[in-house]
């Protein structure tokens, strides 16, 4: 599973390097060049499964150069960054979390395919999937919803899945079984439920749970 660290650090580098492309230190866009490129070149090997210890040197870099252009800059979750993040895709495929979802399903009494499909729909089986919003992870917990859980590494398949399964539970029974709901409540909120006593009348609501109901 990949360090967070080192796609904030690489995304932090590719920035500097499109802002500084026309600057004059010439040493100092070389020293980023090659920090981004060690970088991604771990991600890859990472998320090829080959055992590969984190840069630490690389991520915290001494160079004064690298952290005058980085210090006090807030990360954002640019669009580049996710092109990235969707392109270093975890070697692991569907099957691979078989064992997990049945082991959930059957703890919980949910029907397995009900868990691959909200799966698919929030994160294409990808672990370590972040969404716009902040969300993580296979069932695509937020940082909240998962410290409430229990759950300490959202980018865990098996804590990520245990998680997940159990919140939908808990919106099944708090919605008498009514899957429609419960997967309203899982997209929008239950607040929202609420709020318009029924499936909220958002169109990416009304696809998620078309998408995973069929």
């Amino acid at each position: 599973m990949l360090d967070a660290r080192l796609f904030e650090t690489f995304m932090n580098y590719q920035k500097a390097i499109q802002q500084n492309k026309s600057g004059s230190d010439q040493m100092s866009m070389r020293k980023i060049g090659q920090s981004s490129e060690n970088i991604f070149n771990q991600m890859l090997q990472l998320q090829l499964g080959q055992q590969m210890p984190l840069n630490e040197q690389a991520i915290n870099s001494s160079s004064s150069d690298l952290k005058s252009l980085f210090l006090n800059q807030p990360v954002s979750y640019t669009p580049e960054y996710e092109s990235i993040q969707n392109q270093i895709k975890s070697n692991q495929t569907n099957s691979d979390f078989d064992e997990l979802i049945e082991g959930a399903a059957n703890k919980y009494g949910i029907d397995a395919d009900l868990i691959r499909s909200v799966i698919e729909v929030e994160s294409s089986f990808n672990p370590n999937a972040i969404s716009h919003a902040g969300a993580q992870g296979l069932m695509q917990l937020m940082p909240g919803t998962a410290q409430a859980l229990g759950v300490q590494d959202a980018f865990d398949p098996r804590e990520n899945i245990e998680g997940g399964t159990r919140y939908l539970r808990d919106m099944l029974n708090q919605y008498n079984g009514n899957t429609e709901l419960a997967l309203a409540a899982y997209n929008a909120g239950p607040g929202n439920v609420a709020r318009y006593n029924g499936v909220p009348p958002f169109e990416e609501t009304r696809q998620y749970i078309n998408r995973i109901l069929g």
